[in-house]
């Protein structure tokens, strides 16, 4: 069947059960998230070759009849017996010990479990787009292996059951019906304190993994075991079983009278999403992701579902995101909070939403903001945990493609979380999105998509549905013609059919087709005309206000006369444009009547309506300080500027206090905006929201804006006139950062002397303030390699343990540590990052910890003691994916690429570099386009004798960083035949400064030796690496690595006439490839020594 992703495409079609898949969707899944140019060319490539292996009589451009072209992509038309796991799966619908007799199900099942040959679709386990089928499939085939048993068991086969149970155990512990088969198999095999045992196993396994108790009926079968009774020897009844797609009963439509809102079309979406529910009871993270254009009837089709599961009991609670900037973040989850809170106080008497309150803290008494928030996200899990065990629980996000990234941070815990819970999370996107969140927490989104079991991708309603639709809303007798002449002009879009059909029904069937706008917005339009005046100046005020609002809002916008605001709420109710949310909320039928508003109001009119909006909001919801300063800052009037201001401050504080640390960036820079048009606004003022701004923004991992924030407030001229002021401004950027505070080998001598300025300006004591200036001049010396900066960093560490301030030293350490590359100092790092850590662990400074990991793992990897940089870099993972913490993922990311240098596999490396490339712009990580992603490409080259390939990278390098980057524009000069242009740039011979790179520079200057026969740069570099022949070149950034520094000195003694020294470091080299556990390295070490010979 061709290669992996030919086979991919064949079995994603086959996952699609006979449905459409879309080229575009087919591209995403396949090649993932960055696919090559020339991928739909690649996709109709492996269609035609799967076409000719499906269909091999079939004629030379005859039409396909199995794999058909549709027209947004592709289908498969096959027949149930032409697919294994479809034969197995009809297999086991029929076999029903209920109905059929014992051995001919045992037979049926026998045959059906016989069609399994391995994992279902073993080449994609790991692939998002295969993990629902592959789990469904697997249920099915213990739910078939159960029933076998069952069977035998009815049979009398006893020890046949007894072995065939005790394997499915085995393999899946957590089986109750499994577990409920075995004991009453033992029991029947006379081996009752055996049968009593088992269900004592089960009870331990249960608690131990999922803290829980069997459930009623192994309870109950226990206390028959105990009682010897008699109904032990009943017939079996029926064995539970999880639902297949198809095997599901199909969904009936409501015998009562037509609604308004008719549930059409959509069966077998509606029968796969409540297959889902079905998965939710049991131990496996249930997610479903609904996706579609606007109109396509994604929001009908999840609440009928929502209407279903609350009939059979189950409690439901809606979110919608929300792209308006007003919008607080997590506001999702404060409104599914809310919903079960208030609709089951009696069963939830502690409710959750405090922490959603206004002026609600959440800090969790803990210091680092990671942990804090971290534990914010276990309570809202717990929360959901407990409303769980009361019944189980559906959960719909919708327009997930707008969350802001708290939000999609709190899914990805309770996702995870609740895995042991009954609870179904249906997430609501619009088609042409890449993913969950896409445009807002890439990172996070990514994790949550091997737990989304189902997929569903919606298309237009086909004709028949259209003519119910229609003739249902609008005209009962609207002819076949007409029918089809919407169903052609929509496409089936059932947004766009009930605006029409609306639109027919308000001129009483009668109007002519040729008179129907053109689009949905002029349809829109052509409704709000019909509308009384009230009407259309109240939508016009709720287009401003978002989708929904409360009713007390409105009825504070001082319309006149009296409850003229509720004639007009009814007219648009009665319209179809506006619905009851629920009791005293209204809000817009669907965004496209809100879009279609906004359109047509002036920016002129929606400041002025702003303004009102935000003093009609302050007169009942005082408390919403969001609403309130989005409300005012764009009214863009000078008079409410002030508020603006504050209430953006506010707003930014309480934002801050959940950690939601990038939306409260975004409120201060709002507030900073408004203080422009304040009238008689000092600078000062002004300077102390901008150190707001830098702080709520390098905490949100904003690095580079956060520098570049704090200097432009640094050069405001009231910076200048206060030193305290211009210390805090400094400091403002000193927040528990992940590697490289600025530009590689640049030092911004300016800012350096406003903190040699402003350490002098301050009182010569020992203070916070004066400590922390200290730990940011040795960040800001960190390239220089000047003793200023270490000197700083020691007394920043030193003043931090006077102090005894844990977060000062753990930021004083991390500078002392990037302070520390001079020669044979590896093991004061070392000790410098177990300091680190132990710190963060007393203190539980998560950030710290982590960082204390990537530091070891450094030191580690320059040792060559490659199993305890293992050991480290998982933990680092372990941390930043427990703590969502995206920044260290990207750094560690790099170590993976390092690990196949080690072995030499440079074509993996390749990989794993731009992998890790791939993430590290994902989360912004400052310099991944720059120093590491060129640092990888030179390594790579040099390993590989390829340098003359990036001549015109190493010419950038050279012009950006003059020390390296001159060694490898030498080395590809020379590579590319320019022996002499080679020379020349290698005519100078500058110092390399001691910080972070000097070890790899030194290597690189070493090697343009070699290459270059350059009797100077040898010397020079034998001297240098002298310190360093027990480490590994490069090594210490965890990023690269060039082999054992002995190899490299042997290569130079040997070049220098110096035989028996160069046999020495060999040896060494050898002892240190060992260490290292590489054979790459010990081979190249030998060769070398079988070259000198004896």
């Amino acid at each position: 069947m061709g290669g992996w992703r030919q086979r991919a495409v064949l079995a994603r079609l086959l996952i699609a059960r006979g449905q459409a898949v879309s080229a575009d969707r087919l591209i995403d899944d396949v090649w993932g998230s960055e696919p090559p140019d020339k991928a739909l060319l690649a996709l109709q490539s492996y269609v035609s070759r799967l076409r000719r292996l499906l269909e091999p009589a079939r004629a030379a451009r005859g039409p396909a009849t199995v794999l058909v072209s549709v027209p947004t992509g592709y289908r498969l038309r096959l027949h149930r017996d032409q697919v294994d796991a479809w034969q197995f799966e009809q297999a086991f619908l029929g076999a029903d010990l209920q109905h059929l007799p014992a051995d001919l199900v045992r037979r049926n099942l026998g045959d059906a479990l016989a069609l399994w040959r391995g994992a279902a679709y073993a080449d994609f386990a790991g692939e998002p787009w295969a993990a629902a089928e592959i789990a469904r499939l697997d249920e099915l085939r213990y739910a078939a292996r159960e029933r076998h048993a069952a069977a035998s068991l009815a049979l009398g086969k006893i020890p046949e059951a007894v072995a065939s149970l005790e394997a499915i155990l085995d393999q899946s512990p957590l089986r109750e019906t499994a577990w409920q088969l075995l004991v009453l198999a033992l029991y029947r095999g006379e081996r009752q304190g055996d049968a009593l045992a088992a269900v004592r196993r089960a009870r331990r396994v249960l608690a131990d993994e999922l803290g829980v108790e069997p459930g009623p009926a192994l309870r109950r079968l226990e206390s028959d075991v105990l009682a010897q009774s008699p109904a032990l020897w009943d017939d079996i009844g029926p064995v539970p079983a999880f639902p297949p797609v198809e095997g599901r009963a199909p969904v009936r439509q409501s015998a009562a009278a037509p609604d308004a809102d008719p549930f059409l079309g959509r069966t077998a979406e509606l029968d796969r999403l409540l297959a889902a529910a079905e998965l939710a009871r049991r131990p496996v993270p249930s997610l479903a992701l609904v996706e579609g254009q606007t109109g396509t009837g994604k929001t009908r089709l999840v609440m009928e579902l929502a209407g279903r599961l609350r009939s059979e009991g189950w409690f439901v609670a809606v979110g919608r995101c929300d792209a308006e900037e007003g919008a607080p973040a997590g506001l999702p989850w404060a409104a599914v909070v809310d919903e079960l809170h208030h609709r089951h106080p009696d069963e939830f008497g502690q409710p959750l939403e405090s922490i959603f309150a206004p002026g609600a803290e959440a800090s969790g008494g803990s210091a680092d903001p990671v942990l804090a928030r971290f534990r914010l996200h276990r309570r809202i899990a717990a929360f959901l945990h407990d409303v769980a065990a009361t019944a189980p629980v559906l959960i719909v996000l919708d327009d997930i493609h707008l969350a802001d990234a708290e939000t999609l941070s709190i899914l990805n815990r309770v996702v995870f979380d609740l895995a042991a819970d009954p609870v179904l999370f249906v997430c609501i996107q619009q088609t042409g999105e890449k993913s969950i969140g896409a445009s807002n927490a890439p990172n996070i989104a990514r994790k949550l998509l091997p737990v989304i079991h189902i997929r569903l991708e919606l298309g237009g309603l086909p004709s028949a549905e259209v003519a119910t639709l229609l003739r249902t809303t609008a005209s009962p007798t609207l002819p076949d013609e007409a029918v089809a002449a919407i169903h052609r002009w929509t496409g089936g879009n059932v947004l766009f059919v009930r605006q029409i059909g609306s639109l027919l029904a308000a001129h009483g069937g009668e109007l002519a087709l040729s008179e129907v706008p053109a689009g949905i917005r002029d349809i829109v339009r052509h409704r709000l005309a019909q509308l009384p005046e009230e009407s259309r100046l109240l939508l016009n005020t709720l287009a401003v206000i978002g989708m929904e609002t409360d009713a007390d809002v409105l009825e504070s916008l001082d319309y006149a006369p009296d409850q003229a605001w509720l004639d007009a709420v009814e007219a648009a109710l009665r319209a179809g444009l506006l619905v009851e949310s629920r009791p005293g909320r209204v809000g817009f039928a669907h965004g496209v009547v809100r879009e279609a508003i906004n359109a047509d109001l002036s920016n002129l009119r929606k400041s002025q309506l702003h303004a009102r909006i935000g003093q009609a909001v302050e007169a009942v919801h005082p408390e919403d300080l969001s609403a309130l300063a989005y409300h005012y800052a764009r009214s863009g009037k000078a008079a409410l500027a002030r508020k603006a201001v504050d209430y953006s401050s506010r707003a930014a504080e309480r934002t801050e206090s959940r950690f939601a640390f990038r939306e409260a960036a975004a409120l201060w820079q709002q507030a900073l905006d408004c203080l422009a048009i304040v009238p008689g606004c000092g600078p000062r003022e002004r300077l102390e929201l901008m150190i707001r701004l830098v702080r709520a923004t390098a905490l949100g991992g904003e690095a580079a804006r956060a520098r570049d924030l704090r200097d432009q407030a640094l050069h405001e001229p009231a910076a200048a006139e206060d030193v305290e002021l211009t210390a805090r401004i400094i400091t403002s950027y000193d927040v528990p950062s992940l590697w490289v505070n600025q530009e590689y080998g640049m030092v911004v001598q300016p800012v350096v002397d406003l903190i040699e300025s402003a350490l002098d300006g301050l009182p010569d004591h020992t203070s916070a303030l004066r400590c922390q200036l200290l730990t940011c001049l040795a960040l800001e010396l960190e390239w220089s390699g000047l003793d200023r900066g270490r000197e700083a960093a020691a007394e920043a560490a030193a003043m931090a343990r006077e102090l005894e301030e844990p977060l000062l030293l753990a930021k004083a350490l991390e500078a002392l540590f990037r302070q520390s590359y001079l020669p044979g100092q590896l093991g004061f790092r070392d000790s410098l990052a177990h300091e680190l850590l132990a710190l963060a662990k007393r203190h539980r400074l998560i950030t710290t910890e982590v960082i204390a990991h990537l530091m070891m793992t450094e030191c580690a990897c320059a040792h060559g003691s490659f199993g305890v940089a293992d050991e480290h870099h998982a933990e680092t993972k372990r941390l930043a994916e427990k703590y969502q913490l995206p920044s260290p993922l990207a750094v560690a990311a790099w170590y993976e690429g390092l690990r196949h240098l080690v072995d030499g596999r440079f074509a993996e490396a390749e990989e794993a570099y731009r992998a890790a490339s791939r993430l590290s712009a994902q989360v912004r990580l400052w310099e991944v386009d720059q120093a590491w992603v060129v640092g990888t490409t030179i390594s790579l080259a040099m390993l590989q004798g390829r340098m003359n390939e990036i001549l015109e990278l190493a010419e950038a390098a050279f012009a950006k960083w003059p020390v390296m980057g001159r060694e490898v524009y030498a080395q590809s000069l020379m590579a590319s035949g320019q022996a002499d242009a080679a020379r020349r740039i290698a005519g100078q011979l500058p110092p390399v400064p001691y910080e972070a790179s000097y070890l790899l520079t030194s290597t690189w200057r070493a090697l343009t030796g070699l290459s270059l026969d350059d009797r100077r740069r040898i010397e020079w570099a034998y001297r240098a690496l002298e310190p360093y022949l027990d480490e590994l070149a490069g090594a210490d950034t965890a990023v690269v690595a060039h082999g054992p520094v002995a190899q490299i000195a042997g290569d130079l003694a040997l070049r220098m006439g110096l035989r028996e020294e160069a046999a020495g470091h060999y040896q060494h080299a050898l002892a240190v490839a060992g260490r290292a556990d590489s054979s790459y390295w010990a081979a190249a070490a030998r060769a070398a020594l079988a070259a000198l010979g004896p």
